[in-house]
């Protein structure tokens, strides 16, 4: 695998993020939530049983899954700061 695969991921995420985060705020935010903890709970599970049981996955498999538990949040944090306003503004 190469290395720049893994930079390709985190840019191809990033754009996917940002146009749903400019697209609707709300929906970027319930996407951002799902993706990020299904992605969370796959690396938990993963480094668990890669602890039990030595397996051959590469570092990379664990690069990507982290990176894609990290990209969303940060944007998420970005948009939420630069907005002003408070998810509760989304809610009423």
């Amino acid at each position: 695998m190469k290395k720049n695969y893994i930079l390709e991921v985190a840019l191809t995420e990033t754009v996917v993020f940002l146009l749903l985060w400019l697209w609707n705020p709300y929906i970027g935010f319930m996407l951002t939530l799902f993706f990020v903890g299904i992605s969370f709970f796959v690396l938990v599970v993963s480094l668990i049983a890669e602890l039990i049981e030595k397996t051959k996955i590469t570092r990379a498999y664990f690069w990507w899954v982290a990176i894609s538990v990290l990209v969303p949040l940060i944007i998420a944090a970005f948009f939420i700061w630069s907005s002003g306003e408070g998810i509760q503004d989304w809610m009423q």
